[in-house]
């Protein structure tokens, strides 16, 4: 009998076809799902830009829900050490500052015992980490926060309500304090990110006004008076920029002015600040600060 040769080429397809249709099969198997799908899923995650991303900081609200355990569900809030408290997870703190939702959850599904395959979903309450700050020409400015890693302008600039007679922007980058001056009416302005600690002024001249920002402090301090403020400056930053607190000092009151002229009043433990367990409040220009027994 007359043997036909098979071509080598035609081999090297059908071994091919052989080794697809087997990875195919490893890939939906129980056994080679989850690795597959997590070599997916970071593949994406490095490919997330900071316009699509979210990491919880601190001061953040979560909610937290167990889809497959009725009333489980509650509010958390991320504390100064970048965790949070959550009784399914065990007696150790969860620590999920600089973490994303996603991964979150998976922390979370991975530390509940009490249910079988807990069902964990996070969701942000109230933003209240990646803060920036907008002043000048608009009429939403003060404190501001990013629901991103980082925004664009034109998004800041939508949600802030700038005056259209507003014609140029500076930008203060966060801890360098680099500056940056974009013209509004250019289209490439409008994409340049924004980034928690970022200071926006929007303004019509060349160059916008340099205003300086105090402070007032009072009580048990050894510097009382007017004090110049850095953009940022918190409580304690402000007593220390004073001098001190002095004799039995262990409580400040910050008085500040709302927009109808009004004031308001906030007390804060100096010890809670010092040790962690309250977030140390960030001053605004014009508050008054007591500092007393």
């Amino acid at each position: 009998m007359k043997i036909e040769r098979v071509p080598v080429i035609f081999l090297c397809i059908l071994a091919a076809a052989l080794g697809a249709a087997s990875q195919q099969t490893a890939i939906y198997s129980g056994e080679q799902h989850q690795p597959t799908l997590n070599m997916a899923a970071g593949t994406a995650r490095r490919s997330v830009r900071p316009t699509e991303l979210y990491k919880l900081g601190i001061g953040d609200v979560v909610q937290i829900s167990l889809t497959n355990a009725p009333n489980n569900s509650g509010y958390y809030t991320v504390r100064q050490d970048g965790s949070i408290d959550f009784p399914l997870a065990g007696e150790s703190p969860v620590v999920v500052a600089g973490m994303t939702l996603d991964a979150v959850e998976d922390s979370l599904s991975s530390r509940i015992t009490l249910y079988h395959d807990a069902q964990v979903m996070v969701n942000v309450r109230e933003y209240a980490s990646h803060r920036i700050i907008v002043k000048g020409m608009a009429a939403v400015k003060g404190d501001r926060f990013l629901r991103r890693e980082a925004m664009p302008l034109f998004a800041v600039r939508a949600e802030s309500e700038v005056d259209p007679a507003a014609t140029k922007v500076l930008i203060v980058r966060g801890e360098t304090r680099k500056r940056e001056v974009h013209a509004l009416n250019d289209d490439a302005a409008g994409d340049a990110l924004i980034f928690p600690g970022d200071t926006i002024e929007f303004f019509v001249d060349a160059s916008p006004a340099i205003t300086t920002s105090f402070f007032y402090i009072a009580g048990n301090i050894v510097s009382p008076g007017q004090r110049e403020m850095a953009s940022g400056m918190t409580l304690m930053q402000g007593v220390i920029a004073s001098g001190g607190a002095k004799g039995k000092a262990a409580k400040a009151a910050i008085r500040r002015k709302t927009g109808e002229g009004k004031l308001t009043v906030a007390e804060y433990s100096l010890k809670k600040i010092l040790d962690g367990k309250t977030a140390d409040p960030v001053l605004e220009a014009g508050d008054m600060i007591e500092i007393k027994d």
